[in-house]
């Protein structure tokens, strides 16, 4: 088990410094999440990788943190889940080695 599977078990347990490591983790990043939602008004804000899927302990307390601050017009803007599911974007950006060439020869860089 990873390092951070093991905290999110710890949590489910009720180990208030999982708990804690958890919610302060996921605060921090909704904060974050709502500012630059502020500074450039997006239709949606989608939220993939690993971290979100351990549990609503997480999600729960970024939405939070990112409807705190959010301003009046984007208030109804919830964070959400990649359509295509977490690994979306590293599946996308993986998928551009065979449509797109790693490099040009010859061209300046």
């Amino acid at each position: 088990m990873d390092r951070l599977e093991t905290v999110a078990a710890r949590a489910a347990e009720g180990d208030a410094h999982a708990v804690t490591a958890i919610t302060t983790g996921a605060a921090a990043a909704g904060h974050v999440l709502g500012g630059l939602a502020n500074a450039f008004g997006p239709d949606r804000v989608v939220i993939g990788g690993g971290v979100p899927r351990i549990g609503a302990l997480y999600a729960d307390a970024l939405r939070a943190a990112f409807a705190a601050e959010l301003m009046g017009p984007l208030r109804g803007l919830v964070p959400q889940a990649p359509l295509l599911g977490h690994d979306a974007a590293v599946l996308g950006a993986a998928s551009l080695t065979t449509t797109l060439p790693l490099h040009h020869p010859g061209a300046l860089r």
